[in-house]
């Protein structure tokens, strides 16, 4: 039987605006200056229960982790997030309610935390180990995997503050990883990384879990949370929304706190300024419906699915398509779908749409990510995340036999694609 290794219960954290709330030696002494001079706290050491200057950064948080879990935490700007990895990292203290944690923990959040810029690489990664109550023979013993991994042999015995935000990530990460912490704790970091150590690292992690390990991670990518997570937490001004299965998580996350019109198999932006896109396409309005049938019909099984798409192109461009991906309710790639354009393209609006022919979609929700490419090459220069989401039913006459797509396929549906220019 699993045993809990970390158990939050009913956590708050409050801060004041334009002053922090006492967190650690540095805050105590000028904290304690404030009180002298009749400033900042009541007399029993708490902030009061509530004015215009201080604000709550989670409110009654509760949950248990078990060993082994790999749990994903998402949430808008705001919402808590780092604060609550902060607290479990015992990096600042909750306002009230308790956290007890079995186990010793690697946190690797805000790049440079945890390393003394004046020291090396070498002396950082010594240091660190001690903190995790490690001997010097254990570090040594891990000494050359952790500089290896990182990739900053010619610089570990160089000061850490010449370092580039790219090298202390690795360093970091590293050091995290391969000093065998029982916990670690990783909040959005590992974007800074370029592409092959981010993917080096996701492999590096799932090696770990694989030993029993634990991990928490906060990201706004939900491909890296639905790659390595099984349970996913989603905060919302500082309280816990829900906690439950990745795919599920994250669609209702999307669903609900990324927005979606209420008319979900239509959505149309009428400010060009505030339209998804970028300084080269923006988009207008996309729609999902069955083909013959009006956007607020429901869509089944065996109807032909028709996507409508309609952009503005704010400059020329040679040659522009659209690569339009479709995911399942555990976000899961069901299927994409490219248009074939050819040719120079002036700036002005322009529509295509997509059918799909019938019984290739499961019945459940689904939701459309837009990509634009330009002359036919990767990487695509915009991205539009989630564009709109759609349901698809079935019908008595046609009961439900298919299955998800397992992660990694992405078959091409039968489809045809046409584009018009507006």
């Amino acid at each position: 039987m699993s045993k809990n290794v970390i158990t939050v219960e009913g956590v708050y954290k409050q801060f004041y605006k334009g002053s922090y709330y006492n967190t650690g030696f540095q805050e105590t002494i000028v904290n304690g200056i404030k009180n002298l001079l009749g400033n900042h706290k009541n007399s029993t050491g708490l902030p009061p229960a509530a004015d215009d200057n201080n604000f709550w950064a989670l409110q009654n948080v509760s949950f248990t982790i078990e060993e082994g879990e790999n749990v994903g935490i998402i949430g808008s700007n705001g919402a808590g997030k780092s604060t609550l990895l902060k607290i479990l990292s015992r990096i600042t203290h909750p306002t009230k309610g308790k956290v007890t944690i079995y186990g010793r923990i690697s946190s690797l959040l805000e790049v440079g935390t945890g390393f003394h810029p004046e020291l090396t690489g070498r002396e950082n990664i010594y240091l660190n180990g001690a903190l995790l109550g490690m001997t010097r023979k254990e570090i040594k013993r891990r000494f050359d995997e952790i500089v290896a991994f990182s990739e900053v042999e010619n610089f570990i015995d160089t000061p850490i503050k010449h370092y580039s935000s790219g090298m202390q990530v690795r360093l970091a990460f590293s050091v995290s990883l391969l000093l065998d912490a029982e916990i670690m704790i990783i909040d959005e970091v590992l974007s800074v990384g370029d592409i092959s150590f981010q993917e080096k690292s996701l492999n590096a992690i799932k090696s770990y879990l694989n030993k029993g390990r634990t991990i928490l991670i906060v990201s706004h990518n939900m491909e890296t949370i639905s790659q390595i997570c099984n349970r996913v937490m989603v905060l919302k001004k500082g309280q816990i929304l829900s906690i439950g299965d990745p795919g599920e998580e994250i669609f209702k996350y999307k669903v609900v706190e990324l927005g979606q019109p209420q008319n979900k198999f239509f959505a149309q932006w009428d400010n060009l300024q505030t339209a998804p896109g970028d300084d080269r396409v923006r988009l207008l309005n996309i729609g999902v419906k069955a083909s013959g049938k009006d956007y607020h019909d429901p869509i089944f099984i065996e109807d032909y699915i028709t996507i409508t798409i309609t952009y503005q192109l704010i400059e020329n461009i040679s040659c522009i398509d659209v690569f339009l991906s479709i995911l399942g309710e555990k976000n899961q790639i069901c299927t994409g779908v490219v248009s074939d354009n050819s040719g120079f393209q002036e700036k002005g609006i322009y529509s295509v749409s997509c059918t799909l022919k019938p019984f290739f979609l499961n019945r459940g929700l689904f939701s459309l990510t837009l990509y634009f490419y330009e002359n036919k090459k990767l990487p695509f220069f915009c991205k539009i995340e989630p564009a709109l989401f759609f349901e698809v039913l079935y019908s008595e006459a046609n009961p439900d036999f298919r299955t998800l797509f397992k992660r990694g396929m992405m078959p091409i549906l039968p489809h045809s694609f046409d584009t018009n220019t507006d």
